[in-house]
């Protein structure tokens, strides 16, 4: 490592595996070492293959059971990352080209049982294992450039003196053109079995480029695999919502065979990525159940802000029966929370009433989420329960993310009591629920309850402070159709406008 910022990426990727490690399905951390030249990272050793290869074997696909025991795991440590504050920014599955095999080089070379794996990204401590007579000759017949590029380089230790036994390589490919920006090609996999059984557990391996973000927060460096790289990464403004869009890439890949987006060129595919719509109408679609459809649909949503978490998806009707699945907490629950606790009386009079149009599936989720926050015996909540729950699934990951000083301005409503019906109210996505097809029927029926419970009289003055717009911004030029001529009360318009927190910011955006 040559520079100040590759030395803080590797520390921050420490940072990251050692506030993960422990989590089932993430590859586990040991320690981490440093000297002027080199950082060796020690992590558990996965004897059970690549995801890919898996998937190969049985002809390019899986059946709707065996993809949806891939997609839990998946699905169960993103959302952990996620409540942690991390964004994993690089989740794939394709070939990887490595120079040795793992189960070849321990065949040939090891006699004892291997202990752990080293993982480093710099030149030099190959050359002392070559100068050592450690490292054949040959592994460098490709010359030392393809070296330089590949990221991903792996010791394999003896057990007993820790004697090094086997070196081999994944090389990524990495394409010149695209290093300024960290996008890479699709020939790279972040998901190991730790054994050759048909159950055994699957992993996921690399977070070089995953990084620390509260959920308010958007990151703007364009890093990934091209071919499952998120609409909004290639635009330069984006969040957690990323990781779960790639996901949608590997659940479609899983049940087709095939990749959702392609094109000849890097260009083409980020067209096809920003503007065309996975086909969903070709076999083997056309055998396979509505939900598992409805399932990748909701995962492959262009707008992020329309996508399902990866907790909402272990909600979903497709798999959430599947072997006892069960919903982890959700860091969107905290920031829908966050967002309604600090909105005027008139939204929340509004969410209340669109809460009660949601249907059984949304209220699934939302059940759920509401379970994870521990209620009391009389059926409520307090914010001060968000904080005791959050902190007791948090990791140092979720520290170094500033997570709990996202809900610091909430201190002041610590102690006020939500029941299942407002949390509904607070917790439900409102772009999310504009995916539906049935958005107008269900904000029509909304409406038509606010207008009986919380609709009123209202002069364009009173509605601009309980939307919080300051004195710059016209109101009655901007807000004029939001107020019934008839009544004086809040139209239609204005209600679903309303519904979304228009704000000063939002007001002169869209002006």
């Amino acid at each position: 490592m040559t520079t100040a910022i590759a030395v803080e990426d590797v520390r921050r990727e420490v940072r990251i595996l050692r506030g993960l490690t422990g989590h089932n399905n993430v590859l586990h951390f040991y320690d981490a070492f440093e000297d002027l030249d080199n950082v060796y990272i020690v992590m558990e050793l996965c004897k059970g293959g690549e995801l890919l290869d898996r998937i190969l074997s049985r002809g390019g696909k899986y059946s709707e059971d065996e993809a949806k025991a891939v997609m839990v795991q998946i699905l169960n440590v993103i959302a952990f990352c996620h409540l942690q504050g991390v964004v994993h920014r690089d989740l794939n599955l394709e070939e990887i080209q490595m120079q040795t095999s793992l189960d070849v080089a321990l065949s040939k070379e090891c006699p004892a049982e291997p202990l752990v794996v080293f993982w480093f990204q710099t030149l030099n401590f190959l050359r002392f294992l070559w100068n050592a007579k450690w490292l054949d000759e040959v592994m460098f017949e490709q010359g030392e450039m393809d070296w330089v590029l590949s990221p991903l380089n792996y010791l394999v230790l003896e057990k007993n003196d820790l004697r090094p036994i086997a070196l081999f390589s994944m090389h990524a490919n990495v394409a010149s053109s695209w290093s300024p920006s960290s996008l890479h090609s699709c020939w790279v996999n972040n998901f190991l079995y730790t054994s050759k059984e048909e159950n055994s557990q699957l992993k996921v391996i690399d977070f070089g480029l995953s990084d620390f973000a509260r959920p308010d927060e958007r990151l703007d460096d364009i890093v990934g695999s091209i071919c499952y790289v998120a609409p909004e990464v290639l635009h330069g403004s984006y969040s957690i919502e990323a990781d779960v869009w790639s996901i949608g890439v590997i659940a479609y890949i899983l049940l087709c065979g095939s990749r959702p987006f392609w094109a000849q060129t890097e260009t083409g595919l980020f067209l096809e990525i920003l503007k065309a719509d996975p086909s969903f109408d070709e076999a083997p679609w056309l055998a396979l159940s509505l939900e598992a459809k409805d399932f990748v649909k909701r995962l492959l949503n262009k707008d992020p802000r329309k996508r399902i978490t990866a907790a909402q998806a272990l909600s979903h009707p497709w798999i959430r029966d599947f072997n006892g699945v069960k919903v982890p907490l959700d860091i969107l629950i905290f920031k829908h929370m966050k967002a309604y606790m600090r909105s005027s009386s008139l939204r929340k009079a509004a969410l209340k009433a669109l809460s009660k149009t949601l249907t059984v599936d949304e209220l699934f989720y939302l059940k759920e989420q509401f379970s994870s926050l521990e209620p009391n015996k009389s059926g409520s909540i307090t914010l001060k329960n968000h904080r005791m729950v959050l902190m007791k699934n948090a990791t140092n990951a979720m520290k170094d993310s500033h997570i709990p000083d996202f809900l610091s301005s909430l201190n002041p409503f610590q102690h006020r009591r939500i029941d299942f019906e407002e949390f509904c109210a607070a917790a439900l996505n409102v772009h999310q629920l504009e995916a539906h097809d049935q958005w107008k029927q269900l904000a029509r029926s909304a409406y038509e309850l606010f207008e009986k419970d919380g609709n009123r009289a209202i002069v364009i003055e009173e509605l601009a402070s309980e939307l919080g717009l300051g004195p710059s911004i016209p109101v009655h030029a901007i807000l004029n159709d939001w107020i019934s001529h008839a009544d004086g009360k809040l139209s239609f318009h204005g209600f679903v406008k309303l519904l979304h927190g228009t704000s000063s910011r939002t007001i002169a955006k869209a002006r």
